[in-house]
């Protein structure tokens, strides 16, 4: 695996990390009702604990000769909260589905830091997903 590859997957990450950071805030901020004050909670939080994976990921991309993606994707403005978790869960499910598939890659090509640093991220992925899943009470 090259260079060039490895920075094509962190910068995809990379963007999808902001992308999160971005829809958490938006669903914070438009959080409505008797159930905004955990949401909003839970979405600052998680949009901080995103904003870290950022600067990892970031780094790394300058580390492999790249310049960091600042992209940002289009995010979901759902005004109905629960449509909003919903929304945030399908982030989340992709972001641990491509950083799984991701970690597999990077071993492969003996990029075991790379794949340690991955795998932590798909940990933090997933307990986002969990708590999300938790406050959906679906």
């Amino acid at each position: 695996m090259t260079n060039e590859e490895i920075v094509e997957i962190l910068n995809y990450h990379l963007e999808e990390e902001i992308r999160a950071i971005l829809q958490y805030l938006q669903h914070a901020y438009m959080a409505r009702g008797v159930d905004r004050l955990p949401i909003y909670e839970f979405m600052e939080k998680a949009s901080i604990g995103e904003m870290k994976h950022v600067e990892i990921l970031a780094k790394k991309v300058v580390a492999f000769g790249g310049v960091p993606s600042m992209r940002a994707k289009n995010i979901d403005s759902s005004p109905d909260i629960k449509d909003m978790l919903r929304a945030d869960i399908a982030l989340e499910e992709e972001a641990v589905r491509k950083y799984s598939e991701d970690v597999a890659k990077l071993d492969a090509a003996g990029q075991i830091a790379l794949k340690v640093i991955f795998e932590n991220l798909v940990e933090d992925e997933q307990e986002h997903l969990d708590e999300l899943r938790i406050l959906l009470g679906e």
